[in-house]
């Protein structure tokens, strides 16, 4: 029988790794089809071929397609397909789910830095979210999830709280604000600060072994951001995709951060940093040159021996 076991094994080893060389990207859809296709040809072939194709998926919808209530109803006023349950889910369609739901272990869509649309995307009606939220019964729904990437585009969005798990090793959210400007006027700037807070706590609190932390936000999110930062303990690599000033810096220069991206660095000509950090540090990134050079002598660490400078100002410097 440990024979046998062992060959069970190997075979399906050897059947995930010939499944892995799909290399699957997210919009070949011959590739999909073609795992789709191997899954149905044996019981053998089917956990291997499944747990490639699911494993990386742009959003979650084609996940809760999988429950047969789960439907298209329209689309939203700036052009968004609409989704959301008609019906309750039984059990067996529940339990369907599941089986499928640990095979997710990358989900987002790209940022627009990397060519992604935010605004033309597909939305999920909140309560639905907040029925499946019930029937997962404070478990994660992608319980092994390694890679998010989310879109948070008003103070009503609030995925994130069920999307963020214990196993997640990096987040990126990029807070794209879609509302339009009627939309924009009712709701206060407090409304829409406290929302990324509280948000961005719980979801960071749910995902204790973070590494790698991507924020494509404003200044005054920036700011929000920091303090909940600091409070991871693995983090090692982290970006900040707008501009940032001292007080942020300040506030993340205690961490082992060995890999630090900004892209601007608001400080004032005649500033001299009144701190050092940064003491693990290997490589600095910085899209755009500071006019204030003494902002280097912040980052003090024995180990940085990579400086990237995307953009030099069009002055001597």
């Amino acid at each position: 029988m440990a024979t046998q076991a062992g060959h069970v094994q190997l075979h399906e080893d050897i059947l995930h790794a010939v499944f892995n060389q799909f290399d699957l990207d997210l919009d070949n859809g011959e590739k999909r089809r073609t795992l789709a296709r191997s899954a149905r040809v044996c019981k053998a072939f089917h956990g291997p071929a499944i747990r490639v194709l699911w494993r990386r998926l742009e959003d979650i919808i084609p996940l809760f397609r999988i429950l047969p209530s789960f439907v298209n109803v329209g689309r939203k006023e700036r052009g968004d397909e609409l989704y959301m349950l008609t019906d309750e889910v039984s059990a067996e369609e529940w339990d369907r789910l599941e089986l499928y739901a640990p095979c997710v272990s990358s989900l987002g869509t790209l940022p627009p830095s990397r060519g992604g649309n935010p605004l033309t995307g597909r939305a999920i009606i909140p309560s639905t979210w907040a029925y499946l939220t019930r029937l997962a019964a404070g478990k994660p729904l992608l319980p092994r999830l390694l890679q998010l990437t989310w879109v948070w585009t008003s103070p009503q969005s609030t995925e994130i709280l069920q999307l963020a798990t214990p196993s997640l090793e990096s987040f990126e959210l990029i807070c794209y604000d879609v509302r339009t400007d009627e939309e924009h006027a009712r709701a206060s700037r407090q409304e829409e600060e406290s929302s990324i807070r509280l948000m961005l706590s719980a979801a960071l609190s749910a995902a204790p072994n973070l590494h790698d932390l991507r924020l494509h936000m404003g200044s005054s999110h920036v700011a929000i951001a920091v303090p909940l930062i600091a409070r991871l303990p693995t983090l090692r690599r982290l970006y900040l995709v707008n501009a940032v000033n001292a007080d942020a810096l300040r506030a993340v220069a205690d961490k082992a951060l060995t890999f630090l991206y900004l892209h601007q660095v608001d400080l004032p000509d005649a500033m001299v940093p009144a701190f050092r950090g940064f003491s693990h540090l290997k490589t600095l990134a910085i899209n755009d040159h500071p006019t204030n050079n003494r902002i280097y002598e912040v980052f003090s660490s024995p180990h940085l021996d990579d400086l990237r400078i995307l953009f030099y100002p069009a002055v001597p410097l």
